[in-house]
């Protein structure tokens, strides 16, 4: 849907329609949950590993698609915390024939309390700067980098003091994704 009030019913979209994307936790404890987008990568086949392949946000939550010249590609303000709404162009891979991409992401839930960091944020690229959906844009300043925490910089990341199985993590893949070159 253009606006994310329910689901597209279907799965054929041309190059430079707009793919409005969700992600959501929906575990028992959703409410007490942020959702994080760590990585996204399209490829040609369920494999993400598989070339060619294009990884459109990287760096624990860095949109790098966004500063591509022209792009419609953000992370959208919040509406809850345990998800995030993305949108993006579909694109075809150049030389290749085939009209179907898959999309794979890295996601995590973090407790709800804990404040963004290198490795916890949404970040946009929007008029040359790098701006966090949750605030806090200093955090997006390593997008442009490697992003990690270390006490030694002076950046925090509270989850490397939250114990590992309170942070919930899991890999999902959407598609295929039927994408065309013209209407």
């Amino acid at each position: 849907m253009k606006d994310w009030t329910g689901e597209t019913l279907t799965s054929v979209f041309y190059t430079g329609d707009l793919l409005h994307l969700e992600a959501s936790y929906s575990g028992p404890d959703a409410r007490h949950r942020r959702l994080f987008i760590d990585s996204c990568v399209a490829a040609l086949s369920p494999d993400p590993r598989s070339a060619p392949r294009y990884y459109f946000i990287e760096n624990h939550g860095c949109f790098n698609d966004a500063k591509e010249e022209g792009s419609n590609a953000f992370f959208n303000p919040r509406t809850r915390s345990s998800s995030l709404q993305l949108q993006l162009a579909a694109f075809l891979f150049p030389q290749d024939t085939r009209n179907s991409i898959f999309i794979t992401c890295q996601l995590k839930a973090t407790s709800e309390m804990q404040t963004s960091s290198p490795t916890n944020k949404a970040c946009n690229y929007i008029n040359s700067r790098w701006i966090n959906v949750d605030g806090s844009d200093d955090v997006c300043r390593c997008c442009d980098d490697t992003c990690f925490s270390n006490f030694l910089t002076g950046h925090t990341n509270l989850g490397s003091l939250i114990p590992e199985d309170l942070v919930a993590r899991e890999t999902v893949t959407l598609g295929p994704v039927m994408v065309l070159p013209y209407k």
